[in-house]
């Protein structure tokens, strides 16, 4: 799915008349489709700018991308946690070895 979104995006973005302006065209709605791709480092170089661009521009796509890395962060401690927390079943422990 994400590289129908991709081809999606790129399409919309590269078709996107700009006489005036320096910036491709690029959603919200864009960078909301793109966000794990961008923090797992997986974009091409011109998906990538086209990302930092619009949050060059977009106080609510950085407010999200903030609260997004920080759902990711809190996420993995909490799994982690529990894996501590968590013993493997059906293992049996052996004594000891003594010399």
């Amino acid at each position: 799915m994400a590289s129908r979104d991709h081809a999606r995006i790129k399409r919309r973005v590269r078709a996107t008349p700009r006489p005036m302006k320096k910036r491709p065209q690029f959603s919200c709605r864009d960078a909301t489709d793109l966000i794990g791709d961008y923090l797992a480092d997986t974009l091409d170089s011109f998906e990538r700018r086209s990302f930092e661009n619009h949050l060059s521009g977009c106080a609510d796509c950085v407010a999200f991308l903030a609260t997004y890395k920080r759902t990711v962060e809190l996420t993995r401690a909490f799994l982690a946690e529990q894996s501590l927390r968590t013993k493997p079943t059906g293992l049996k422990l052996r004594p000891a070895m003594t010399r």
